[in-house]
């Protein structure tokens, strides 16, 4: 019996450590999970350029007839795989288009989910494919949410331009193409277009189509003096987009006086993708850059 009763009393101290290592685990998995819950995102006020709910596309939302998604290509150098781009459209198509989403969080909201699904009616209506990126910049004081930028200085164009060259050569093998920005991606346009930096950062592009971002108060940059041969914009506004829509238009006027290639499209709605007014931008843009006859492959 005192034999007995010993070599239970030295395997007690395993026991105990079994149990603490049990009831460490199970705390560990909790926080764990909790930690895992993604924040309740809600649309901001702006403090900077535009309001956008539209969201960014994850590896679960659902991918619009007739898009892919091909390899991302290689990895920069110290840095992981960049996501690829979804590309909308027939790959045999006419003409080319990146399209730039709005302030985004994961997945994907109804309102960008609807942009995406009208650019999918027109790219078959139309013979365009276009590729759709996704940002990955935090948009300061919006909790997760994503962005193409905020105070677009030299540092963010220079940051948000790869993602898009990535795209378009994951899509287009090379051809030239069009921007297409919604809400923060088109505020992106505006200032590639004044800083001159379109043909420097992204030489492919011909023609760029900025929606729902036509708000700006103030004085252009003082340099370059000139804005002429520095990019095609067309400005598309919402006559009841409450944060972006300027009855005054002082930026189209103001990129006009330095002698930006500049138009604008107005529609009878809010911050939105409008259909007529995209097919006109898109018609204007196209005839005035035509494709190649021989696009390089």
């Amino acid at each position: 019996m005192l034999r007995r009763a010993l070599g239970l009393v030295s395997l007690l101290p395993w026991l105990l450590a079994l149990g603490c290592s049990r009831d460490e685990s199970h705390v560990e998995t909790g926080v764990a999970a909790a930690q895992s819950t993604k924040p309740v995102h809600a649309n901001a006020t702006p403090s900077g350029p535009a309001v956008s709910s539209g969201a960014a596309a994850s590896s679960g939302a659902a991918t619009p007839s007739g898009a892919s998604t091909p390899s991302g290509g290689p990895a920069p150098s110290g840095g992981p795989a960049p996501s690829p781009a979804l590309c909308m459209g027939p790959a045999g198509a006419r003409h080319f288009a990146v399209y730039l989403h709005g302030m985004d969080t994961e997945p994907p909201s109804a309102q960008e989910l609807a942009n995406r699904a009208l650019l999918t009616r027109i790219a078959a209506a139309e013979s365009f494919r276009f590729a759709v990126p996704r940002a990955s910049t935090a948009c300061p004081k919006q909790r997760g949410s994503m962005c193409w930028g905020w105070k677009f200085d030299e540092a963010e164009l220079s940051a948000a331009a790869p993602p898009i060259a990535r795209a378009a050569a994951q899509c287009f093998e090379g051809r030239p193409y069009g921007l297409v920005g919604f809400s923060n991606g088109g505020y992106l346009l505006n200032k590639l277009l004044r800083s001159c930096r379109v043909k420097a950062l992204l030489p492919g592009v011909r023609w760029m189509i900025g929606v729902g971002s036509a708000k700006f108060e103030g004085q252009l940059e003082a340099e370059p003096e000139s804005l002429a041969g520095c990019g095609d914009l067309s400005l598309l506004i919402g006559k009841q987009d409450t944060y972006n829509f300027d009855p005054k238009h002082h930026l189209f006027e103001a990129l006009r006086a330095k002698g930006a290639n500049v138009e604008r499209f107005e529609f009878a709605g809010g911050h939105s993708l409008e259909e007529t007014s995209l097919r006109r931008a898109l018609a204007r843009s196209v005839a005035s850059h035509p494709q190649p006859s021989h696009p390089q492959p």
